[in-house]
Order: structure tokens, then C-alpha cells, then sequence
């Protein structure tokens, strides 16, 4: 991966910037909003991007010890995913996380118990907390 920012900073013109911007893998609850109430029936469990995570940070950090780049600025901010039912979770899911988030079976089932409980419509939300830091390119 150090390689592959290396090139980054090959191609970047002079003083150019690097944007580093990724969810952090926190294992976020899956939320149902009804009209009275926010329930949580469980976590997905994303710690399989852990790993990548720290990757990404190394290889980062060893680009900035090299002198390629310089760290200009951090910070983090929510971001959610909204689906009308829990089925259009399910099928966004299983074509977009199936690499790096899984969604328990019990977390499941428990959602399909509270939405069957509940009294009117719902939306199933996901929060994630997502990473951002801008980094400039630094001469040779």
C-alpha cells in the first residue's frame, strides 16, 4: 500500500493533496425508526475491515515519516444509510458488504420480531462513523 501512495505522489502536482476518506469499522447497530420509538436489535459486525484499517493507517503514516506527505488535517463525521424496509437492507447488504460486514442472523430475526411488533411504518437505518484526513504533497 505504501507503494500505491507513493504513486499517488508521483502523479499529484507540486503541493498537491491526498484525500483519505473511509468508514471506521466499529460494528455499528442496526436502528428501526418508527413513529414513537428507535430500536436497536442488534450490531453488524464489520471487524473483518479492521485489519484494512490498520493497513491503511501504516502505510499513511509511513508515507508522512518519508517526507511524501503532510498531515494538514483529521477529523470524522456520521454517516447513515437509510432503506424503507428491512428486506431492501438485507438485498443492499448482500450486493454491497459482503466482503467486510456481516448482519447476525440473530440481529435479523430480532428485527423482523420488532418490526412485526410495531405499530405503523419503519425505516431501517445504519450509522457509521467515517474517517477523513487530508494530507499535501511534500517536495523531494
Amino acid at each position: 500500500m505504501v507503494d500505491a501512495l507513493l504513486e499517488c505522489w508521483r502523479v499529484l502536482e507540486p503541493g498537491g493533496t491526498l484525500i483519505d476518506l473511509r468508514p471506521f469499522h466499529s460494528n455499528p447497530a442496526v436502528e428501526i425508526i418508527t413513529a414513537n420509538e428507535i430500536l436497536q436489535p442488534g450490531n453488524i459486525n464489520d471487524e473483518g475491515g479492521a485489519a484494512d484499517d490498520e493497513a491503511a493507517n501504516e502505510a499513511l503514516a509511513e508515507t508522512v515519516r518519508r517526507g511524501a506527505f503532510a498531515l494538514e488535517m483529521q477529523d470524522s463525521f456520521q454517516f447513515a444509510n437509510y432503506w424503507d424496509t428491512l428486506q431492501e437492507m438485507l438485498d443492499y447488504a448482500a450486493e454491497k458488504w459482503r466482503d467486510f460486514s456481516i448482519i447476525p442472523a440473530e440481529t435479523i430475526e430480532k428485527s423482523w420480531r420488532f418490526i412485526a411488533d410495531s405499530d405503523g411504518p419503519y425505516q431501517m437505518r445504519v450509522r457509521r462513523k467515517i474517517n477523513m484526513a487530508v494530507y499535501r504533497k511534500r517536495p523531494t
